[in-house]
């Protein structure tokens, strides 16, 4: 069993590569904006490999903290929406879409704002939180693998299908953030 440590964040290996996904930020956006869709797809990929990575060798390397736990979760929430923003400015992605991703952004801002006035350390974990968060960031890689895939009618009833679920699981999630909200007013 892991042992959880309130120590504060040391720039160790585990946090070294979670900071590494802001640096391959730029790199991703600079694919979709300039549709280079090899270049977002290998540096959404690395980032990938480093989220996978972060935590399991902080854990091993015995340097697993919350402050670093905390790191990787807003570090992923910069670069999933970063690259959602990029792929709507580009019109790569419609409206309705942006919105579903751009609402539960704000309510997953909204309940850290809270919950944090309240004078709660570290971010608010809801039931749906994860789930959500990982549609996210599952959706985010179909949109980065289209880039660089040829899209046929499956891909885009696949696709659908996705979004549909995410959104589903985005209106849960903000319901949830509604009834928290509410319990802490």
């Amino acid at each position: 069993m892991e042992k959880q440590t309130d120590q504060p964040l040391k720039l160790t290996i585990g946090v070294m590569f979670t900071l590494s996904r802001l640096l391959l930020l730029p790199v991703i956006i600079a694919g979709v904006a300039l549709k280079i869709g090899w270049l977002s797809a290998g540096a959404t990929s690395a980032a990938v490999l480093s989220d996978l990575a972060d935590g399991g060798i902080a854990r091993l390397r015995g340097e697993w903290t919350q402050a670093g736990k905390d790191l990787d979760s807003v570090v992923d929430f910069v670069l999933i929406h970063s690259v959602y923003i990029a792929f709507y400015a580009t019109g790569n992605i419609p409206t309705y879409q942006f919105a579903v991703i751009y609402i539960t952004m704000l309510m997953t801002l909204l309940v850290f704002f809270v919950h944090t006035s309240k004078g709660n350390e570290g971010l608010a974990d809801t039931k749906f939180s994860r789930p959500t968060g990982a549609l996210e960031y599952g959706y985010l890689l179909y949109l980065v693998a289209g880039e660089v895939i040829r899209h046929s009618r499956l891909w885009e009833q696949a696709g659908f299908v996705l979004f549909a679920v995410l959104a589903a699981m985005a209106l849960i999630f903000c319901v949830e953030c509604v009834v928290l909200l509410k319990k802490t007013a």
